[in-house]
């Protein structure tokens, strides 16, 4: 997966306080830097 596409993610996630932390780390763990 792109760079940019990983960016548009936390980005949006960053956004979205709906968001849980666990939520936010399965992106991370789906989409590593």
């Amino acid at each position: 997966m792109s760079e940019k596409v990983v960016h548009k993610i936390q980005s949006f996630v960053r956004r979205s306080g709906r968001l849980t932390l666990g939520q936010r780390t399965g992106l991370i763990d789906l989409w590593p830097q």
